[in-house]
């Protein structure tokens, strides 16, 4: 049976296509991604000066939406480089079966935000001064949730595509070693992310934390054989920073139902460390039938 590694083997797997393709994912990121930015903010009302957005002068739900644009772009750069550059379907970055399977991607939806809430819960018991309530915000909540539904599975679905799809069976070219694709795709996934809030406010832990969170998204996609359960995830994740318990040092400005005042990174890494491994303990024994490897 094909794995979800050998499914890079379907098409072109040559250096020069993998560096178009690579090329091509990240111009529409960060080229036309920033050019869709531009568009969205000058309709929402952004003023312009000198060429510069003014991005501070539109409402905080055009400023959420302008966000989304690179990672959403980002799937339209995926889906040419394997279409076009690599000539294979776009359903093998998925899985390497005839249909994606949508059971997976809300079982690690729901478990995964069922476990996000549980440390929270833990994390209230330990500091309730730390989690406040946005009584406040309801309205502005509700208003927000409809385009937080939408658009966060979105970005993560991009993010998933591109680091767990195209860049783990890329390398999945050159070694079938789990631990090692994983931790290579672990640190691909913090790249991109070393510039975010968190990082700043987090330091050194928070750039693990990163590292922890794609090598495990990883590691549950190879032992899985499929990307369903980590696109599930990934999503549970973001919207539940973004709609539930909002950090206030966050890429994410969203009016959640909570507020998180300060974050301790090592609570944090050492929470969704244990978060992970339940996770996956609980997953292949709950459907073994999903550990494909």
């Amino acid at each position: 049976m094909e794995t979800f590694l050998d499914q890079a083997r379907k098409g072109k797997t040559s250096l020069i296509r993998y560096i178009i393709g690579i090329l091509i994912i990240y111009f529409f990121i960060y080229i036309v991604g920033a050019a869709v930015q531009f568009i969205v903010a000058m309709a929402f009302g952004s003023s312009v000066n000198l060429g510069t957005l003014n991005i501070s002068s539109i409402t905080p739900l055009a400023y959420f939406v302008v966000t989304m644009c690179p990672a959403i772009c980002g799937i339209i750069g995926v889906f040419i480089s394997i279409r076009y550059v690599h000539q294979r379907p776009f359903s093998t970055l998925i899985t390497p079966f005839k249909n994606i399977n949508v059971k997976p991607i809300f079982y690690g939806f729901g478990f995964f935000f069922l476990l996000l809430v549980l440390s929270d819960v833990l994390l209230y018991g330990l500091n309730p001064s730390n989690i406040q309530f946005n009584g406040n915000n309801i309205s502005q909540f509700l208003y927000f949730l409809p385009f937080i539904l939408v658009l966060i599975p979105l970005q993560t679905t991009s993010e998933e595509l591109t680091y767990r799809g195209y860049w783990m069976q890329g390398t999945g070219l050159l070694t079938r070693n789990f631990l090692v694709l994983a931790l290579i795709n672990g640190i691909l996934f913090l790249l991109p992310h070393i510039v975010n809030p968190e990082i700043s406010a987090g330091g050194i832990l928070a750039m693990v934390y990163y590292v922890v969170v794609g090598f495990s998204l990883a590691f549950i996609t190879l032992k899985s054989g499929t990307l369903e359960l980590a696109i599930g995830m990934h999503a549970a994740n973001n919207i539940y920073e973004s709609a539930i318990i909002h950090p206030q040092a966050s890429i994410l400005q969203t009016p959640s139902l909570f507020t998180q005042a300060a974050i301790d990174p090592a609570y944090e890494l050492i929470t969704i460390a244990v978060i992970m491994i339940i996770f996956y303990l609980v997953t292949f024994q709950v459907k073994p039938e999903w550990k494909r490897c």
